[in-house]
């Protein structure tokens, strides 16, 4: 009896103990940290956060604006006949160089030259009687008045002379400048008026190109600026334009960067550079543009009035920076920038303005001359936060 309540005792025992041992393995807790896993957690909460930061220099960029323009003729002018009378011979044909006071025309002189001849006989007889008229009065043979009377009818010949001579010399008709005639109205034995057109020459050396700036550029440009104008193919076998490009300016485009070559042979594009002679006051009405004239060294007379054109100006270099449009963010006003971090490693949100951008990259203006220009991590820190910049080295990893 003894023996069987040991037994049962001591197997009550066991099964309170295994029991137990379950439920204190099952709820105890986990180790504690230790004080060396304490004290870097608390370092890690107090580092600054990390970016990764570009150094970057500002390089001078040059905005270019482009717009179109067409070619015209430095001057152009239709000469009339100055008196009436048959056309007895021609000395130039349509699209004949002329040099300035060659023998275009000729009309009939009928007997201008005998007037003139006439005029000169009567000057003569004039000037005597004005000198004896002169040499008596000195002597007391002769009245103040008999000597004006002899001094007017001297300038009277005078005057008769140079009107015989002016319309002799009206029977040629020269060309005033050098130039190209480009059309001719009278054919030999052609009966003339007074007033009646006769050919029409132009000044093609300089010549002009005329574009039209909108009212958001016009500020940007300069009379006496440099212009690049392009003009496609060999232009000594350019036609002209039936008709000059409207004043609007839909083939105006953003800015790029200037043009570094003159002549593209693949694409049968050449260029010239010329200057900024004239900018328009007042806007046209219609399109809000301005027109701009640039003149153009033409002594190959290879540039023809009527060409459409592109024109290139280069403003002024502005230092600028080649960034990646992933670094742009927003400040605090919704501006558009990018943060960079200063000498006392803070954040700090610059706006800045674009100048010009692809797919691939943007430049951009407002920023120091050299800078720590985040490019990743931007997002998660604020204007005037510490943070601590890894050098990007272009493996993405901080």
């Amino acid at each position: 009896m003894k023996k069987s309540v040991f037994l049962a005792v001591l197997i009550a025992v066991a099964a309170v103990l295994w029991v137990a041992s379950g439920v204190l393995d099952k709820e105890a807790p986990a180790s504690a940290p230790t004080l060396a896993a304490l004290s870097k957690t608390a370092d890690d909460d107090k580092r600054p956060f990390r970016v990764r930061v570009k150094e970057l220099t500002a390089q001078d960029y040059v905005q270019t604006i482009i717009l179109n323009g067409r070619s015209r003729a430095n001057t152009s002018v239709t000469l009339r006949a100055e008196i009436d009378g048959k056309i007895l011979s021609l000395g130039a044909k349509e699209g004949e160089t002329v040099e300035k006071g060659q023998e275009i025309a000729v009309v009939d002189p009928e007997d201008r030259a005998e007037r003139v001849g006439e005029a000169k006989s009567l000057l003569a007889r004039r000037q005597i009687e004005y000198n004896a008229a002169k040499s008596l009065e000195t002597r007391g043979f002769n009245s103040k008045i008999a000597l004006a009377e002899a001094a007017n009818n001297l300038d009277i010949a005078k005057t008769a002379l140079k009107r015989a001579q002016d319309d002799l010399s009206k029977t040629r008709i020269v060309a005033p400048f050098d130039g190209v005639l480009t059309q001719r109205m009278i054919e030999r034995g052609d009966y003339v008026r007074l007033g009646d057109s006769v050919i029409t020459l132009v000044n093609l050396d300089p010549i002009e190109i005329i574009g039209y700036v909108s009212e958001h550029k016009i500020q940007q440009i300069r009379a006496g600026s440099d212009a690049i104008v392009s003009f496609r193919g060999n232009p000594k076998q350019l036609k002209p334009q039936a008709s000059p490009i409207d004043h609007d300016l839909s083939g105006e485009s953003s800015t790029t960067p200037a043009p570094t070559t003159t002549k593209d042979a693949a694409a049968g594009v050449s260029a010239r550079t010329g200057r900024i002679t004239y900018i328009a006051p007042v806007a046209n009405a219609e399109a809000r543009t301005f027109e701009i004239h640039i003149r153009l060294d033409n002594k190959d007379k290879s540039l023809i009035d009527g060409l459409t054109v592109e024109i290139s100006i280069p403003l002024e270099p502005r230092r600028a920076y080649r960034i990646s449009p992933s670094v742009l963010t927003l400040g605090p006003q919704g501006q558009i920038g990018v943060k960079i971090v200063d000498d006392q490693s803070k954040a700090q949100f610059h706006a800045v303005e674009i100048l010009a951008d692809t797919a691939d990259d943007m430049w951009v203006s407002g920023l120091p001359d050299s800078v720590k220009l985040i490019t990743l991590g931007q997002d998660f820190v604020s204007d005037g936060t510490i943070v601590t910049p890894v050098i990007d080295d272009g493996n993405g990893l901080l």
